[in-house]
């Protein structure tokens, strides 16, 4: 019996888990077809919205409590530690990640009662979730400023919630994918053949790609590819581009002796790397017009001011990197699109700012959609 041939356009975090964890099935043919992996194909640039990411994984720290939008998080959250270890295990080292959890600082008192209530609930879920005095809040991240945004109330501490280097893991997801018999397509989709409701092969650059399944994880690219597959969709997919800054910093030692946590708040990120290596990130800028947000000064300063503010002994770090991406938004609908597109083809985009934390998530459900579709 042939196998079933199924193609992913798009080689960013998503596309990458979804081509891995399809790669275990033995009688699936995976080809991942990727326009930035032209240059080589185990190796990209970074991707347009993966480049964005800080890689912080708000899974059980997430104010989400039901339906799909927790139990994404909560597949992904669970999914992460085994993930990792498969990873390391397969390639023969590490993957870079920070599982000292995730510390948020909370800046009103009167918000205690919702995060009690919210500990309470992920404890009976099964997650930990410690809410820690100002006080105490020094204990785990002891370079945190207890007067920014006028004042500490306390903070909230999630041990379960982790960080991962969203380019390394995306290689690695690459890499290991090929390991277990994917290929990758360096090619850009030039156009797709259709046979009433399903897709039968596409056109690339490379050459005519045949496929029996198609999965769309092409961030922003996705809207224009599920209108050549789907013209008469009755709800189009429309993404908006997001942009994100940040910024890798390096101290001459880090912040701490003590193993350091993610740190959070007033939606800025403070990622620590090891050896005095920090991200700060991100800003979210979205267009004023018809075209993509383009990075500037401005918003970019004003994230750096909150975190100096946080944690005042950043202003003396040395600047190492600086980059930026754009999020796919979706418009008119909620965040991810996992969805048919047609009788053989699926929407695995629209992850916004949180494609690294559902990645495992939805490339499970791609591959049970797969697993349960017609021949």
């Amino acid at each position: 019996m042939s196998r079933m041939r199924i193609a992913i356009a798009g080689g960013g975090v998503v596309g990458a888990m979804i081509a891995y964890e399809l790669s275990g099935q033995p009688d699936w043919q995976i080809t991942l077809i990727d326009p930035q992996a032209i240059a080589s194909p185990l190796l990209p640039d970074r991707p347009t919205s993966t480049g964005a990411a800080l890689g912080v994984l708000m899974g059980a720290i997430s104010k989400k409590t039901k339906g799909r939008a927790w139990n994404l998080r909560r597949d992904s959250i669970q999914r992460y530690p085994h993930l990792i270890q498969d990873l390391e295990t397969l390639l023969d080292r590490p993957i870079p990640h920070n599982s000292n959890g995730i510390l948020k600082l909370v800046f009103t008192e009167a918000d205690r009662p919702g995060w009690d209530a919210l500990a309470a609930l992920r404890k009976s879920q099964g997650f930990e979730l410690e809410l820690l005095s100002a006080s105490a809040v020094l204990d785990r991240f002891p370079a945190v400023n207890l007067a920014a945004m006028d004042g500490v109330a306390f903070g909230i501490f999630s041990p379960q919630d982790w960080q991962v280097q969203p380019l390394a893991l995306t290689v690695a997801l690459r890499e290991a994918a090929v390991k277990r018999g994917a290929t990758i397509a360096p090619a850009q989709i030039t156009g797709v053949q259709t046979a009433g409701d399903r897709v039968v092969s596409l056109t690339t650059t490379a050459g005519e790609l045949a496929c029996d399944r198609l999965v769309v994880a092409a961030g922003l690219g996705s809207a224009d590819l599920a209108r050549a597959i789907a013209p008469d969709a009755a709800k189009p997919l429309k993404l908006q581009p997001v942009l994100g800054q940040a910024q890798r910093l390096r101290l001459p030692r880090p912040l701490s002796d003590r193993p350091e946590p993610v740190l959070t708040g007033n939606d800025i990120h403070i990622v620590p790397l090891g050896g005095g290596d920090y991200w700060v990130g991100a800003t979210v800028e979205f267009p004023a017009g018809a075209e993509p947000p383009v990075a500037d000064g401005a918003e970019w300063d004003a994230v750096w001011q909150g975190a100096i503010d946080l944690v005042p002994a950043l202003a003396q770090a040395e600047m190492v990197e600086t980059w930026s991406g754009l999020r796919p938004r979706p418009v008119e609908r909620s965040a991810p699109v996992i969805e048919p597109l047609n009788a053989n083809s699926w929407l695995a985009t629209g992850h916004y700012r949180n494609g690294v934390l559902l990645a495992p998530a939805t490339a499970q459900l791609i591959r049970e959609a797969i697993a349960q579709s017609s021949p």
